[in-house]
């Protein structure tokens, strides 16, 4: 059984950079905040590695919530109980980013943000990498 990484996020290109890059884990994508909520109810939590959370969900512009009105900052408060998972917030909101990691750390989370951006891929591949490589 491959490793889960549960994902909130609404770019196409971001899922498919995990895929290629992480064959060895299995991807939990949701694109809004409900469907990310519903998809850890019946998730094996011994076999999930890692949070990776975005804070925008409507599209490429900053401060953009998905249908529902939410954003990835909703996610985060819905992960109480959930810190025994490390997170990565790679959101390039800086602030949304920050407030995110800010109420994870405040749950007991070990939480880092390393946004999604070309110059910081191979540090974020590294990290992604430790969590889900035995």
């Amino acid at each position: 059984n491959k490793p889960i990484i549960a994902v909130i996020e609404d770019m196409d290109v971001r899922i498919d950079w995990l895929r290629v890059n992480f064959p060895e884990a299995e991807i939990m994508w949701s694109s809004t905040v409900d469907d990310f909520i519903s998809s850890l109810q019946s998730i094996d939590r011994t076999r999930l590695a890692l949070f990776l959370l975005d804070h925008d969900l409507g599209g490429p512009f900053f401060g953009s919530c998905d249908d529902s009105g939410k954003n990835g900052l909703d996610a985060a408060k819905a992960l109480d109980g959930w810190s025994a998972v490390p997170a990565i917030v790679w959101s390039i909101n800086h602030d949304g980013g920050s407030e995110m990691i800010s109420v994870l750390k405040d749950m007991g989370f070990l939480a880092a943000r390393i946004p999604f951006n070309t110059s910081l891929t191979g540090k974020l591949a590294m990290a992604i990498r430790s969590q889900v490589t035995p």
